[in-house]
């Protein structure tokens, strides 16, 4: 995915967060390369196992420039460079019921969500409201992004894999 330059101006949080920016030169390589190692389906006990991966997916931004407001406080960031996310898979053992003509049901599911490597390379400026320079502070996004996150999700892989089998398990019951 190509895409010269996308502009957002966005309410998050009504009265709270305010978001206002562009992106510019944003290229997407392997979002479509999603592979699946295997799929099974026992239609007496309907248990559904499958183990899917991305194995790579990166990102580069030429320039990425926003302004915002979180409640009094705010300021601005430019930032360019490139995220690379490798083998993102998601393993899964799902009890559901189809039968034809009705919708399916997904009775329990068990996710294991896991992430093989972040690489982030970031260049980013942040100029807070009222300050009269602009704070470099690359090395932390770039140190949040490949070492803090991937810490943060084997501290909490219990939690990210309840929440995400209860959002497929949402999703598929509504909407399917």
């Amino acid at each position: 995915m190509n895409k010269d330059i996308f502009h957002f101006d966005t309410t998050v949080i009504p009265g709270l967060l305010y978001l206002v920016g562009h992106i510019r030169d944003l290229h997407c390589v392997g979002l479509s390369a999603l592979y699946i190692n295997y799929v099974h389906y026992n239609i007496l006990m309907g248990r559904l196992d499958f183990d899917i991966v991305m194995p790579r997916v990166k990102m580069t931004a030429g320039q990425w420039a926003t302004s915002g407001r979180y409640g009094d406080s705010g300021g601005t960031a430019d930032a360019s460079g490139s995220l690379e996310i490798r083998d993102l898979r998601l393993v899964c053992d799902t009890l559901l019921t189809i039968v034809p003509g009705w919708p399916v049901t997904i009775h329990n599911i068990n996710p294991d969500l896991t992430l093989g490597e972040i690489r982030a390379d970031f260049q980013v400026g942040w100029k807070c409201l009222g300050c009269e320079t602009e704070s470099d502070i690359s090395e932390r996004v770039n140190n949040g992004l490949n070492v803090v996150l991937p810490g943060m999700m084997d501290t909490y892989k219990n939690e990210i894999n309840t929440m995400l089998g209860e959002a497929i398990r949402w999703a598929v019951n509504r909407f399917w």
